[in-house]
């Protein structure tokens, strides 16, 4: 997979676009003060009543109502959430210029079709692989995120190749500078769902809790359960990030290295490897998605709703603020 890097793009491909971000989320408001810190005028689209629209006036852009904003431009970024995104779309289609770009930073609801612009708009992805405080604070470093970008169609009036033009996007919010890589809406939005799904956030929470569960069940103070469960992960974490697995391991003691062997395929093991696949055919097929879209139809979601309650409630959660209110956090300091 080729990376595309500084070089390998200019900012003045998209300075010659009208621009609106719909939303002022914490990634919008991080892309649109890098957009503008590159040379950019970036109009705010929002709801009259939205409560970010002090907040974007008081960074000082220029906000309208998310129609006046479409109306006037030919590159719209929708960075408002996923399941908010098909309403909103309906509300704005018909206000939005033929030929232009309309960019997505997740690829969900054009994957799922649950967004099918006309053939008259280009579509175009522009993934930033990190929060919004990274994205603002590492381009005010001199640095960026990683990004993926894809394309789903060309609209046949379109001026530039909308794919370059999302490069140049990539390099306005500082992208280009750590690499960007060159995707599909499918593979971004199917990757992304695994990977939050069975690892980073359902997978790594039930491990986190499963291991503090054992300690505590078999009679162990929560505090020190909370330690070796959870406390240390960061510092791990952040190993691996910079270093790689083979390092982290080879960078603790003896003991730890020769356990993480034996053990660690007694806890993840092939079992857990079917569970996953079974998890990625659901989001391959359409399964998951319509799972969230019949929980949601009415307008509140009992698995968030229940999800959120049990974690609040769980002696983890209790244990970790209470061993956190106490001591100086290293990662503060």
């Amino acid at each position: 997979m080729d990376i595309l890097f500084d070089q390998s793009s200019t900012v003045d491909l998209i300075l010659s676009y009208r621009l609106a971000i719909i939303g002022y989320g914490n990634q919008a408001k991080a892309q649109a003060k890098n957009l503008r810190d590159s040379g950019l005028q970036v109009t705010i689209g929002l709801r009259h009543n939205s409560e970010s629209w002090q907040s974007a006036v008081d960074d000082g852009f220029i906000v309208k109502d998310m129609i006046s904003a479409v109306e006037n431009s030919n590159f719209i970024m929708m960075l408002v959430p996923d399941d908010v995104q098909p309403t909103l779309f309906d509300q704005i289609k018909h206000r939005i210029q033929q030929g232009t770009i309309l960019a997505f930073a997740h690829g969900f609801c054009i994957h799922y079709q649950l967004i099918k612009p006309t053939s008259e708009l280009s579509v175009v992805l522009i993934a930033p692989k990190g929060p919004g405080k990274s994205v603002r604070s590492l381009y005010l470093d001199g640095k960026g995120v990683p990004a993926l970008i894809a394309i789903h169609q060309v609209a046949k009036n379109t001026k530039d190749d909308p794919l370059s033009v999302a490069l140049s996007y990539a390099k306005a919010i500082g992208s280009t500078r750590a690499g960007v890589f060159h995707t599909t809406f499918k593979d971004e939005t199917e990757t992304d769902l695994f990977g939050e799904q069975a690892v980073i956030c359902g997978g790594l929470t039930e491990l986190l809790k499963a291991g503090f569960e054992t300690l505590i069940e078999s009679g162990y103070p929560e505090e020190i359960a909370f330690f070796e469960c959870l406390y240390e992960v960061k510092m791990i974490a952040d190993h691996v990030f910079s270093n790689g697995l083979a390092a982290m391991h080879e960078s603790v003691s003896l003991t730890a290295e020769f356990g993480s062997y034996i053990s660690g395929k007694r806890v993840i093991n092939s079992d857990t490897k079917t569970h996953m696949k079974t998890i990625l055919q659901e989001i391959q097929n359409g399964d998951f998605t319509q799972k969230m879209l019949d929980d949601m139809k009415h307008g509140q979601s009992q698995v968030l709703r229940e999800g959120r309650q049990r974690l609040r409630d769980h002696p983890l959660e209790q244990t970790a603020k209470a061993v956190l209110s106490k001591i100086s956090d290293v990662s503060q300091n």
